[in-house]
């Protein structure tokens, strides 16, 4: 074989066929559409339209010998039958060396393609989600204006229904259609990170910095911090947004249309050129990179955010804020050039892949070659509509819109994504608030746990591969699994959630008896000016909490009424400060109980010129920077039963794959995939978002104040609702995915049983000799239509016979 790749051309010139003169080193694969085949002389298409069928390889077609000459119209004829299935050489253009030959698989197809998948979601997932806070700081936009930008990536992905309809047509080469989407996304990335070159960002020391109560200054009204602060004065924050939007939104829409082509073409493609035995493992591959894929995003998101924003642009010591400030923007622009980089080179590979791939050929149980139950086994697949047009889109969508298994799987899916596009998004923010890790730790949380999801799927498809793979069987599987998954989710219920922060004026009194304080609070209604802070005309808008040495935390030195501040504290990169004759500290401690004596205060070793009173740090303070602390023992508990419910829900989505697959026929595949993932969108990953982030919204207890007094992101959550809510919305997703699971067992399951009854079968194992009673005939009938297929029409299903009465060596 491979002197035949190496002599090509000599090959094809000797043989009469001289192809394309400008490409004369490049291995040319013969057409009927080529005129050149119908010269008599030449012989060549003798050796194509061999008597061994479109399975014999080219090799073996060129070295037989020549038994008799055909008429050209014969010759013409014969390699228009033949030329579908006839593969193609791999390669770039007219560049088709032999070594590129050698990895014109199927499997190696699955190879770059998981590459692909890997770094695409790892940007679309993980990534994005990861550096999501950052630009919505950097840019001053409120959580739901970052929440349609990054929304705007799910909104391009709309395209899906053309990217596989045209895609998937006869004359369209799938992997090339991959490769150019990809490098889409590429371009889109690139994009998102304009307004970082074209919008500078400095940090206002008002944003940052929070000042300590003044009470000989504050003679000035309360409205004096609003006119003096730089983010509220005139129009500069709305020039921002605009111009950040600007090239963010147009950004995410050509990111989000790029990934469609990757998985609706790539499933196909593989389905087609991988033995029927090996597809469900070689699809879990590809699957477990879509979930490692995140785990990356948020690992690199995390690495990328330890620099600043302006890191290139300014050094270390002008660096306003510290890594541990809330106030913190880290450089999220770099992770968009990274994975722009990562795309581009993972997609040439795929580029290089033909339109046509020759499969290998099926093994029995004695390892020897098994012949195909039908020549469809041995084409390739497209979309057989009469003809490719817009026209044409509605009537393949109504077809599929009948078909009720695949509506039933398609919206169990949906409700399965829902899940784990509400989780993603807002695992970080509940790992935050339920447990007070910081941001970076939360996100590495998250990270860590996708990889276990990884597992579940390539289990799911191991799971399949040792059973028949036949409708009954694969839905059997799909039931199985649903419902182990759903008890699974009762699990996560057990730890509970951890007791609220106690923050002075919200949730926990200034002082006993206090007048002010009103439980439950009124997120929308709060007043953090009492009258041990009242002298300090505090500025309210400034979220710079501190702990005091009883482990109360208060909004910021100033409304906790300290009056001197001690000065910064550095170590290992950690800048903090500490607070004393704190007013509203003191009246606490006089008149409340003491709190948690578990409470953990950061003590850092004095440095710098400036000293507190009485010289001491470590003893005399009242309270020092950041939040207190939680005494919460659950985290590892609640991470192990979480970490066990991924990994029972992942062994699902090979099973709901295989059930689309087997309950449309071969030639609706990419379409049908392709229209799921329009029903996934629309009913899943847009939507969940905001109805995810609407439940989360309705426990907040503290929300920030912008400058017109309006609300903005929530500063602090009541754990106990958050935690209830959150994870039911999820288990509350989960019975409807249950739900429509038993439904497409119970249908198909009926169908599967009455169709004997319907119209009975001679034997076991029908075959085509029973065609003088009729009923080899139907059975032929269907499975030419693919092994399978349910009909639009639910009440004429029970007339099909379904691939379990196939030979088991048929895995279509």
């Amino acid at each position: 074989m491979a002197d035949f790749r190496e002599d090509c051309g000599t090959a094809f010139t000797n043989a009469g066929f001289d192809g394309d003169r400008s490409c004369s080193t490049s291995l040319h694969i013969p057409t009927a559409s080529d005129e050149k085949l119908s010269v008599p002389h030449s012989g060549f298409s003798d050796q194509w339209a061999s008597p061994a069928g479109p399975e014999s390889s080219v090799a073996d077609g060129l070295s037989q010998p020549r038994s008799e000459h055909r008429s050209s119209q014969g010759q013409h004829a014969e390699l228009e039958s033949e030329d579908d299935s006839l593969p193609r050489p791999c390669g770039y253009c007219c560049w088709v060396p032999a070594c590129l030959q050698r990895v014109a698989s199927g499997r190696f197809f699955v190879l770059f393609l998981s590459m692909l998948c890997l770094t695409e979601a790892g940007l679309t997932v993980g990534y994005i989600s990861s550096v999501v806070t950052s630009f919505e700081l950097q840019f001053r936009f409120s959580s739901t204006l970052a929440g349609f930008v990054v929304s705007c990536y799910d909104i391009g992905t709309l395209v899906v229904i053309l990217t596989s309809y045209f895609g998937g047509r006869e004359a369209a080469n799938r992997p090339k259609w991959i490769a150019w989407s990809a490098w889409s996304m590429t371009l889109g990335a690139s994009i998102v990170t304009l307004p970082h070159f074209f919008i500078s960002y400095k940090a206002s020391g008002n944003d940052t910095v929070a000042e300590v109560c003044h009470p000989e200054t504050s003679l000035q009204s309360q409205r004096n911090w609003y006119e003096l602060e730089p983010a509220c004065q005139g129009n500069s924050g709305n020039n921002i947004e605009g111009s950040a939007l600007f090239f963010l939104i147009p950004g995410m829409l050509l990111i989000g249309a790029g990934s469609t082509a990757t998985m609706t073409l790539g499933i196909t493609y593989i389905d087609d050129f991988v033995r029927k035995k090996e597809t469900p493992i070689m699809l879990a591959i590809v699957y477990s990179t879509t979930v490692i894929g995140p785990a990356l995003g948020f690992l690199i998101g995390g690495f990328f955010l330890k620099y600043y924003v302006d890191f290139d642009t300014t050094s270390g010591l002008e660096t306003p804020v510290s890594p541990s400030s809330p106030r913190w923007v880290g450089a999220w622009w770099l992770g968009f050039f990274f994975f722009a980089g990562a795309i581009l080179v993972t997609a040439f590979p795929v580029y290089a892949f033909p339109a046509k791939l020759k499969r290998p050929a099926e093994k029995g149980q004695d390892g020897k070659p098994e012949q195909p139950v039908d020549e469809e086994d041995d084409t390739t697949v497209h979309m057989a509509f009469s003809d490719v047009s817009l026209g044409k889109i509605p009537e393949a969508i109504w077809g599929l819109l009948k078909n009720p298994v695949y509506m039933m799987v398609s919206f169990a899916a949906a409700a399965e994504f829902s899940i784990i596009t509400g989780f993603v998004r807002f695992a970080p923010k509940f790992i935050q608030s339920q447990f007070q890790l910081k941001a970076s730790t939360a996100n590495l949380v998250t990270g860590t746990l996708i990889p276990v999801g990884a597992l579940g799927v390539i289990l799911g498809g191991f799971i399949l591969n040792r059973v028949k793979t036949n409708l009954m069987g694969v839905v059997n599987v799909l039931t199985v699994v649903t419902i182990l998954s759903g008890l699974m989710y009762g699990l996560i219920f057990i730890p509970g959630p951890c007791q609220n922060l106690l923050m002075a004026g919200v949730t926990t009194p200034y002082h006993y008896n206090d007048p002010g304080w009103q439980q439950p609070p009124d997120p929308y209604n709060i007043n953090l000016t009492r009258p041990c802070n009242a002298a300090c005309r505090c500025n309210p808008r400034i979220y710079s909490p501190v702990c005091s040495d009883k482990g109360v935390a208060y909004f910021n030195p100033c409304l906790a009424g300290c009056k001197v501040e001690a000065a910064m504290l550095s170590s290992d990169d950690v800048h903090r400060f500490e607070y004393f004759n704190c007013s509203c500290v003191k009246v606490y401690n006089e008149t409340n109980h003491p709190a948690s004596t578990n409470v953990q205060l950061f003590n850092i070793p004095a440095s710098g010129e400036d000293d507190p009173p009485h010289g001491h740090f470590s003893a005399d303070y009242e309270a020092t920077t950041g939040l207190c602390e939680p005494d919460c023992q659950k985290l590892v508990s609640f991470l192990a039963l979480l970490l066990l419910v991924v990994f029972v829900s992942s062994t699902e989505q090979m099973p709901a794959l295989m059930t689309l697959l087997r309950c449309v026929k071969r030639e609706e595949r990419p379409f049908a995939i392709g229209l799921q993932f329009v029903i996934l969108r629309l009913f899943g990953f847009i939507p969940s978002p905001v109805y995810y982030g609407a439940v989360i919204d309705s426990t907040c207890i503290l929300w920030e104040k912008g400058c017109s007094g309006s609300d903005g992101a929530c500063l602090q959550y009541d754990n106990g609702n958050f935690f209830y809510r959150y994870l039911g919305l999820s288990t509350l997703l989960k019975c409807i995915s249950i739900i429509m699971a038993v439904l497409i067992w119970l249908m198909v399951r009926r169908i599967h049983y009455r169709g004997p009854v319907m119209t009975p079968l001679p034997s076991p194992v029908p075959t085509a000799a029973s065609d003088d009673s009729g009923v080899g005939a139907t059975e032929n009938s269907v499975e030419s239509q693919g092994h399978g297929h349910l009909s639009n029409d639910i009440s004429t299903l029970s007339h099909f016979r379904y691939p379990n009465e196939a030979p088991e060596g048929d895995m279509n």
